[in-house]
């Protein structure tokens, strides 16, 4: 068999599986597939795409205080004035907060 054949046979079964809504150990037992098969060929074709915990923002400079305050942040119709010296697990919990 071809490369791109058993390319396109894993891409079958991993489908196969996706809908039979098996757990994989099960799944590869019911089909006769080894387990460590099964995963490298997973994780050939199914890439993990790590999400991204950070949000857009967009820092404006509008008023003199926003100078003077270090930096406003704003998230949508929110702002927030982060003053030189702030402690950063308060400001990581507003913004966890608002995430919410």
């Amino acid at each position: 068999m071809k490369r791109a054949q058993v390319r396109e046979l894993w891409e079958s079964r991993l489908a196969e599986y996706t809908q039979s809504g098996m757990d994989i150990k099960s799944w590869c037992m019911a089909n006769d597939i080894s387990l460590v098969t099964f995963q490298s060929w997973r994780k050939k074709l199914v890439p993990t795409t790590p999400t991204n915990p950070w949000i857009p923002v967009t820092l404006v400079d509008e008023s003199p205080r926003a100078s003077q305050s270090g930096v406003s942040i704003r998230l949508g119709s929110i702002v927030i004035d982060v003053d030189a010296g702030f402690d950063h697990t308060v400001l990581r919990s507003v913004v966890d907060t608002l995430r919410a």
